[in-house]
């Protein structure tokens, strides 16, 4: 009776480990693709060159503060994140506090920009996208809130180049135009 006992032993044990034999390899199976692919996107990223829309972007545009018209000029840095998402961080050379962070989304023929500041604010943008103009420059339409805290529709510029404050407020206005009724902002066909 022992020797019967100790034989269902022995056979319960070889299957338990055959059993984990076999899960283990079903794991490596299964986990070696993700494994692979997950280096082999590491090492895209590290190798790959940036992007048309990755890298540094000087956006202006006005607001206003206390009931005066201000031009704004803020630097955009955009990269490609883990899961290889367009994602921005603006910041304000004049007045650091202002930063934002953001992602970026493609909607035809239109960039798609999402921003969140630290300061309970949210800014949504839509640009022509640079890539059927082949220029390193795009015009678009925004909406958030001036510095007075009133809603604001106004027209934005993105450049690769840096624009002195004449010639960024030069290119704003001959790209502004307004409709009626008075307030709304759109973008000059020509």
């Amino acid at each position: 009776m022992l020797a019967n006992l100790t034989s269902v032993i022995e056979a319960i044990v070889a299957s338990i480990n055959i059993v984990t034999v076999i899960s283990s390899i079903i794991t490596i199976i299964v986990s070696l693709p993700l494994i692979v692919g997950f280096t082999q996107s590491m090492i895209y990223r590290l190798l790959r060159k940036k992007g048309r829309y990755e890298g540094i972007w000087h956006a202006y545009h006005f607001t206003s503060m206390h009931g005066k018209t201000l031009l704004r000029h803020e630097v955009w840095v955009i990269k490609r994140n883990i899961v290889n998402k367009l994602i921005i961080t603006t910041k304000d050379p004049k007045n650091p506090d202002l930063e934002y962070k953001g992602v970026i989304s493609k909607e035809r023929n239109y960039l798609l920009i999402l921003l969140k500041g630290g300061h309970d604010e949210e800014v949504q943008m839509r640009f022509f996208d640079i890539i059927p103009t082949g220029q390193d420059i795009a015009f678009g339409l925004a909406m958030g809130v001036d510095f007075d805290n009133k809603p604001q529709c106004l027209i934005r510029i993105m450049s690769r180049k840096e624009f002195t404050d004449e010639e960024a407020r030069d290119l704003l206005l001959s790209k502004t135009k307004i409709k009626n009724p008075p307030g709304i902002i759109s973008i000059n066909d020509s």
